[in-house]
């Protein structure tokens, strides 16, 4: 039967108790040197075996049947596996045996590798994929320092796109704005207080091209209040400027 010392809920008798300090020096001379009534004594193989078999299968704390089977089932989850670099064994799970673990630590793993000559292929895959990598991130710094001649290729394509004839380059679009002192022919606005954009004066829907005669600038809010009508705002320009 076990103690009722090791049940659940149990409390000592001297729990929130504190001895004084001469109890604990009695204490700590009686279980150490001459003054322990053990000192000196030998116990005969015939007492240590008494003491043994009276220890043999002695239960100290309960164990539930459900911390036994997390504790089986830890076991046969870890292996154990020599280390091919150090030669120490190491413990590791199967999911991780899986992968094909051989080295306890990656301090052993760096020191294999030194040396060690790649096979073509590794060096075609790893080849292959620092290309591509370089290269999207190469064309992502590229977008954002050319920002400009991006936003104008895709105004062409989009023009292109919907059926417009002509073309434009971009230093005809800055020297169009410079020519108009970077100015909106709609409301007298400058930049960088308003985004230009390039305005059909005649819209595509009715035939109108994408070559340079054809553009103005506009900000953003005035093209759109514009929509497909066909107003010259350059002509204005030009008689009341």
């Amino acid at each position: 039967m076990i103690n009722s010392m090791f049940q659940k809920g149990y409390i000592p008798w001297n729990k929130g108790k504190k001895s004084s300090q001469e109890i604990r020096d009695k204490i700590s001379a009686s279980i150490r040197g001459e003054k322990n009534p053990n000192f000196g004594k030998k116990f005969s193989e015939e007492w240590r075996k008494k003491l043994s078999e009276s220890h043999m299968g002695q239960v100290h704390s309960p164990v539930s049947d459900e911390t036994r089977l997390k504790m089986r089932a830890a076991q046969l989850h870890n292996i154990f596996i020599i280390c091919v670099q150090c030669e120490k064994e190491f413990r590791t799970c199967k999911s991780r045996q899986k992968n094909n673990v051989k080295y306890c630590s990656m301090d052993c793993r760096n020191e294999s590798y030194k040396g060690r000559k790649q096979s073509l292929e590794t060096i075609r895959k790893r080849t292959i994929g620092n290309f591509k990598w370089g290269r999207k991130v190469s064309k992502k710094m590229w977008k954002d320092k050319n920002k400009e001649l991006v936003n104008h290729y895709t105004r062409v394509y989009r023009a292109r796109k919907r059926g417009a004839g002509g073309s434009y380059s971009l230093q005809e679009w800055e020297d169009l704005k410079k020519k108009y002192n970077y100015m909106c022919l709609c409301c007298k606005r400058f930049e960088p207080e308003i985004r230009l954009a390039a305005d059909h004066v005649f819209p595509i829907s009715k035939g109108g091209s994408s070559n340079i005669e054809n553009i103005q600038p506009l900000c953003a809010r005035c093209n759109s209040q514009k929509y497909i009508s066909s107003i010259d705002y350059r002509s204005l320009v030009f008689t009341y400027g």
